[in-house]
C-alpha cells in the first residue's frame, strides 16, 4: 500500500514502528528522501513523536478550515480493500462521500455510547469516527484487539448502547462464561456484518438482548460504497435487511441483464455520492464500475417482494476469516513450493459456531511424497503469512482435485473434498481446528501451534524472561498460609536457590531426587534446578522405602530433598539404594538434625542482574525424570528434555487470567503441568500441603474462587456424594478436568449439574508426552476427546498395519518434540518408540469420524488405583512368599458402578492343610508395599484359578469372579 499511495507523511504506533520503517525503506527509491515518520504514544527517544505536533499556537480560537476545492474530487482518505483479485487496492473516499456517510445518521439528544474494536483500517472504524460528529453519540474506543473482557467492560462499565462486531466476535462472546451474568440492558443495537451471519447465532443473540429491549441486527457495507442494507425494522431469516437511504441496487445476470424480484444475480450498488475509484489503478476502477456508475460487488444476491436484500454467494474466490479477506491464490503460491506438493486448492470452510470461514487446503501429493504431513505444511505456511491466513480449517490430502475439462480447479467441489476428509467439529477459543485426519498416512493431528519461544534456548532463559516481564503478577497462592507470591518474589527465590545449589556443589547434569509435596518453596526450587541444568526426579512423598530406593538406584541422585514427615523413610531409601549417604535437605522443617532447604536461599547480592547460563542443546538436555510404571510394572524414569518443556510453555497459553488448582504433587504429571501453566498465562497456582478431602476442595472453590482444576474420578466421586456439595457455590469454576482412569458419563452428569458457568472435561495424558487429548469441542459419551495441541496419533494392528476411522488397535502417539526414552533403560526405550518416533501406549482404542479418541482396553494387565499404577505381578510376587499361599492372582476390581477407580484384589489358592486367613495376609502384605498397593478390594480364597491349556491364568475370568464375589460378599473373609 505504501508503494501505491507514496505518502508524504506517515504515522504509526510504538509497537509497529520497526515494521513500518522497514516497509518504507523497501518502497523508497534510491536517492529519494524518506517521508517523516511520527510515532503515537511512544517513550522512545529515537523517533519523532506525533504529540509534538500538538504544540500550542495561540491562534486556535480563530482557526478556520480552508476551502480545498470540489468535495466530489478532493480525497479525504484512501482505505484498503482486497477487491476480487486478492491484491490490496486503495479505495478513494472523497469529502463528499464522507459527508454522505454522516448524513445517514440522525442527531440524538441522548448521549448514547457507540463502541467497536475496529481501527480506522476498517470501514466500520472510519464510519464510527465520522458518525459521532453528527449523532451526538460518544465514541468509545480501546487500543486492544477484540477480547471478551474489554467487550464486557464496554457494556457494563461504559454502558455502550450501539455496538458493532463481526459474527465471529459475537460467537466468542456467547461462549464466554461471563455472558450468563453480564448486564446487557444498555445495548439497543448490536450490529454485525462483514461475513455471513448464521441464523443460530442470531437466535442466541436475540434471546440475550430481547429481555432488555435490545436487538441483534444484520448489516452489509463494502468499503467502496459504505453501508448498503441493515435490518433495523424487522428480522427476516437469512436476509441482510432493506436498503439504506440514498442507496440504489441492481441485480444482473452474467450477460448484464437486470433481474427482478426474487431472481438471483450479481449485486450492483450505487450511492448518492459515486464511488471515486481505486487510487492509481484505472484498470481496477474500470472493472469495478459499470456504464451507469454502479459498483460491481462480486456478491450473488436477490431482493424479495418487501425489498429485503439476501446475499447467497460470492462470485469470486475471495473469502473472509473474521472479517479479513483472504486470497486463495496467495496461499496456494506458498504451498505449491513445498517439496512433495503436486497440486493444491485453498478454500474457505464455513464454521457456523465461530461464524466465519476458516482457510483450508486440499493437497495432492507427488507419488513419492507419502511422508509429507499436514503439520509440515502448516509450519511452512505459518512462517510466511499473517495470523489470519493460517490454515485453521485444516490440511487435507486427496487423490485428485475436481477440475473442468480445461483443467481449471472447481473450488466449490474442493470445499466438499475438504469437508468429506474433515476430522473436526468446531474451532476452539483460539480458533484452532480441533483435529485433522491425514487419510493417506492414517494419522490424526491435533491443532498445529508453533511455540512462541525459541527451542534453542534453555528452560531457565524462558522462565527468567516470563518472571521479569510481569513482576507484580501473583503466580502462586499458598492456601494454608494465605501467602501470595509475586513473580518478582518467585524469581528472587529461584535465583537464590540456583546460586545456593551451585555453591553446594551441584553441577549441570547432576540428578536430584525430590520427595516433597506442595509447599511455598518447592516450585522456585525445581525452577532453579532446571535453570542450572540439574534434572530432578520427583517422587511421591508417601512412597515406601523400597519404591523410593528403586528409583534412586535408577537415577543415582547427587542430592535429595524431602519433607519433615517422610525424612526417616527417605534416609532408609538412600542407604538401601546407595549403601551410603547423600546430602539430604528437608523442606519446612524445625528439626535440628537435618539440612534445611531454606538455607540455600541466602542473599547473594546482584540477584536482579542474574542471567541464566547457556547449558547446551535443549533437545538433549534433561529437565526432569518423571516416574512411570510403564506396561511391565516396575517404575521407569521418563526423560523430559528442555525442548519438550519449551514447546509446552510456548504452545499452551492460558486463555484467561484466573486461579488454577489441584492436589497433585510434582510426582504426578498433572502437578507438573499445573506448575508450568502458571507461567504460560496470567493465572495463579493455588497450592496446599493437605491431601485430598472434600472440605479442602470446597475451601479452594468458596474462598479462593478457583477457575480451573484437575482431579481423578475417585476424588470427584467423593465430592458428589458429600452432604454439603449442593450448598457450595461453584460459579467460579469453568473447567473441571478429569483423568487418570476411566470416567463414567453418570459421574460427569452429576458434576456438570454443579457447574453453572462451566463443565467437566475428560482428559488423557502421559509422563512421556504430557497432555494428549481433551474433549474441548464437545462431550461425547466414552470419549477422551480429540488430540491436544501438536499431538499426532495412529491406530495400529498387531502386525503394525495402520488402521483407519472406527478400527480398533493399539494407540500410538507423537509430540512436537521427540520423547528421548527411559533413563538408563535402552530395552524399554526400544520397546516403546517405533521407527517413526511414535510411542506405543499399550492402550487399545479407536478414532471416530470426528477425530474423537475412545480407549476400550489395556494391552497389559496394569491397572490404576486413584491414579497410581498397580502392577499385579509385583503384588503376586510378595503374596506368593507368604507361608500357606499356593497360587495367587491379583486383579483390579471396580470400586463402584461409575468405575471411578480400581481396587487391588487377591484371589488365593491355599496350600494343602493351610489355615491362612485374610487378616493374616493383610498384616504380612501391608508391611511390604506402599499404601496405594494395599488389597482394598479384599482377599478371596478359591479352590483353583482358571487357566489356559498351557497353564496361563485367565485374568479376565478371575476378575469377573472377584466382581461377583465382592458384590454378593460370598466367601469373603
Amino acid at each position: 500500500m505504501l508503494q501505491t499511495t507514496k505518502p508524504k507523511l506517515v504515522f504509526c504506533d510504538d509497537n509497529n514502528y520497526e515494521v513500518v520503517r522497514s516497509a518504507l525503506e523497501r518502497v523508497v527509491a534510491n536517492g529519494d528522501q524518506m517521508p517523516p515518520l511520527y510515532v503515537l504514544e511512544s517513550d522512545r527517544k529515537d523517533v519523532k513523536h506525533a504529540e509534538d505536533l500538538l504544540k500550542e499556537t495561540g491562534q486556535e480560537e480563530r482557526f478556520l478550515a480552508p476551502y480545498l476545492g470540489d468535495s466530489r474530487k478532493t480525497l479525504a482518505a484512501i482505505l484498503c480493500s482486497s477487491g476480487s483479485s486478492g491484491v490490496h487496492k486503495g479505495v478513494r473516499i472523497t469529502h463528499a462521500a464522507c459527508a454522505h456517510k454522516t448524513r445517514t445518521f440522525c442527531f440524538s439528544s441522548v448521549p448514547a455510547v457507540d463502541f467497536n474494536f475496529s481501527s480506522l483500517y476498517w470501514t466500520t472504524g472510519f464510519t464510527l469516527l465520522l458518525s459521532t460528529f453528527f449523532t451526538g453519540h460518544i465514541r468509545l474506543f480501546t487500543r486492544n484487539a477484540f477480547n471478551e473482557n474489554d467487550l464486557f467492560t464496554a457494556i457494563e462499565e461504559h454502558r455502550a448502547s450501539v455496538i458493532f462486531t463481526p459474527p465471529s466476535s459475537a460467537s466468542a462472546m456467547l461462549a464466554h462464561p461471563r455472558t450468563k451474568t453480564a448486564d446487557f440492558s444498555s445495548v439497543v443495537y448490536w450490529i454485525t456484518g462483514g461475513s455471513s451471519v448464521p441464523e443460530r447465532l442470531r437466535d442466541r443473540m436475540d434471546a440475550l438482548l430481547a429481555p432488555t429491549g435490545g436487538r441483534f441486527v444484520n448489516a452489509i457495507g463494502p468499503t467502496e460504497t459504505g453501508m448498503i442494507a441493515i435490518d433495523l425494522v424487522k428480522r427476516k431469516p437469512n436476509a441482510i435487511g432493506p436498503l439504506m437511504p440514498n442507496i440504489m441496487v441492481r441485480i444482473v445476470d452474467e450477460d448484464g441483464n437486470r433481474m427482478g424480484v426474487g431472481e438471483p444475480g450479481e449485486l450492483l450498488v450505487k450511492a448518492v455520492e459515486a464511488f471515486g475509484g481505486y487510487y492509481e489503478n484505472e484498470e481496477a476502477t474500470a472493472n469495478a464500475l459499470d456504464a451507469d456508475g454502479f459498483f460491481r460487488t462480486g456478491d450473488v444476491a436477490y431482493i424479495d417482494e418487501e425489498g429485503y436484500l439476501y446475499v447467497v454467494d460470492r462470485q469470486k474466490d475471495i473469502f473472509k476469516y473474521r472479517n479479513y479477506q483472504i486470497s486463495p491464490t496467495d496461499l496456494e503460491a506458498i504451498i505449491s513450493r513445498i517439496e512433495g506438493v503436486r497440486d493444491v486448492c485453498v478454500v474457505g470452510i464455513p464454521d457456523e459456531e465461530s461464524a466465519t470461514d476458516v482457510p483450508a487446503a486440499a493437497i495432492v501429493r507427488l507419488p513419492n511424497a507419502s511422508g509429507l504431513e499436514a503439520s509440515q505444511v502448516r509450519t511452512v505456511v505459518d512462517g510466511q503469512v499473517s495470523d489470519f491466513k493460517r490454515l485453521r480449517g485444516g490440511v487435507y490430502f486427496v487423490e485428485e482435485l475436481p477440475k473442468t475439462h480445461s483443467g481449471k480447479i472447481l473450488r466449490r467441489k474442493s470445499v466438499g473434498k475438504c469437508r468429506v476428509s474433515e476430522c473436526r467439529t468446531r474451532e476452539n477459543s483460539s480458533s484452532m481446528s480441533l483435529c485433522t485426519y491425514d487419510e493417506q498416512s492414517r494419522t490424526w493431528h491435533g491443532p498445529a501451534v508453533v511455540s512462541v519461544y525459541n527451542p534453542q534456548a534453555n528452560v531457565g532463559h524462558i522462565l527468567n524472561r516470563i518472571l521479569l516481564g510481569t513482576p507484580e503478577r501473583i503466580i502462586q497462592i499458598d492456601m494454608d498460609t494465605d501467602y501470595r507470591m509475586s513473580c518478582a518474589e518467585f524469581r528472587l527465590r529461584m535465583v537464590r536457590f540456583a546460586r545456593g545449589l551451585t555453591k553446594a556443589g551441584l553441577k549441570t547434569g547432576d540428578i536430584v531426587a525430590l520427595a516433597s509435596g506442595n509447599s511455598e518453596n518447592v516450585a522456585p526450587l525445581v525452577c532453579a534446578l532446571m535453570t542450572i541444568g540439574a534434572p530432578f526426579n520427583p517422587l511421591a512423598p508417601g512412597l515406601n522405602e523400597n519404591d523410593m530406593a528403586h528409583m534412586m538406584r535408577v537415577t543415582q541422585p547427587k542430592m535429595v530433598f524431602c519433607d519433615e514427615c517422610n525424612v526417616d523413610v527417605v534416609r532408609k531409601a538412600i542407604v538401601k539404594a546407595t549403601g551410603g549417604e547423600l546430602p539430604l535437605y528437608v523442606v519446612e522443617s524445625s528439626r535440628g538434625d537435618v539440612l534445611h532447604a531454606e538455607d540455600l536461599l541466602q542473599e547473594t547480592g546482584g540477584e536482579e542482574h542474574f542471567v541464566p547460563a547457556r547449558l547446551g542443546d535443549s533437545h538433549e538436555l534433561l529437565s526432569m525424570i518423571l516416574c512411570s510404571s510403564g506396561t511391565t510394572g516396575p517404575p521407569k524414569g521418563v526423560c523430559v528434555t528442555h525442548a519438550q518443556i519449551i514447546a509446552m510453555l510456548g504452545a499452551y497459553p492460558m486463555g484467561q487470567p484466573g486461579t488454577i488448582f489441584n492436589f497433585s504433587p510434582l510426582y504426578w504429571a498433572t502437578g507438573m503441568h499445573t506448575l508450568l501453566c502458571s507461567f504460560t498465562g496470567a493465572s495463579a497456582r493455588l497450592i496446599t500441603r493437605r491431601p485430598f478431602s472434600e472440605e479442602t476442595f470446597f475451601e479452594a472453590v468458596e474462598k479462593h474462587r478457583i477457575n480451573v482444576t484437575f482431579m481423578p474420578p475417585s476424588y470427584a466421586s467423593q465430592l458428589v456424594r458429600h452432604a454439603r456439595v449442593q450448598q457450595v457455590d461453584f460459579g467460579s469454576l469453568h473447567m473441571l478436568a478429569l483423568g487418570g482412569s476411566y470416567v463414567s458419563d453418570g459421574l460427569r452428569d452429576q458434576l456438570d449439574r454443579l457447574l453453572p458457568n462451566g463443565r467437566t472435561y475428560n482428559s488423557l495424558g502421559s509422563s512421556e508426552l504430557g497432555w494428549i487429548s481433551t474433549d474441548f469441542g464437545r462431550r461425547k459419551p466414552g470419549s477422551v476427546g480429540t488430540p491436544a495441541v501438536n499431538i499426532s496419533a495412529q491406530i495400529v494392528a498387531e502386525d503394525g498395519t495402520r488402521l483407519g476411522v472406527g478400527e480398533r488397535g493399539q494407540v500410538l502417539l507423537k509430540g512436537p518434540e521427540p520423547f528421548v526414552g527411559y533413563y538408563r533403560n535402552e530395552a524399554a526405550t526400544a520397546d516403546t518408540i517405533d521407527e517413526h518416533g511414535f510411542i506405543r501406549t499399550g492402550d487399545v482404542g479407536y478414532f471416530d469420524e470426528e477425530g474423537y479418541l475412545y480407549l476400550i482396553d489395556r494391552q497389559k494387565d496394569i491397572f490404576k488405583y486413584r491414579g497410581f499404577h498397580v502392577s499385579p505381578s509385583e503384588l503376586e510376587a510378595i503374596l506368593a512368599g507368604i507361608e500357606g499361599v499356593l497360587e495367587v492372582c491379583v486383579v483390579g476390581v471396580p470400586a463402584d458402578a461409575d468405575r471411578t477407580t480400581e481396587l487391588p484384589t487377591a484371589a488365593i489358592v491355599r496350600a494343602p492343610g493351610s489355615t491362612l486367613t485374610a487378616p493374616d495376609v493383610n498384616r504380612i502384605f501391608d508391611g511390604q508395599v506402599s499404601d496405594f498397593s494395599r488389597l482394598r478390594g479384599g482377599v478371596y480364597f478359591v479352590e483353583q484359578l482358571p487357566k489356559t491349556p498351557s497353564g496361563k491364568i485367565l485374568r479376565r475370568t478371575v476378575l469377573d469372579e472377584m466382581v461377583r464375589l465382592r458384590e454378593t460378599e460370598v466367601t469373603k473373609v
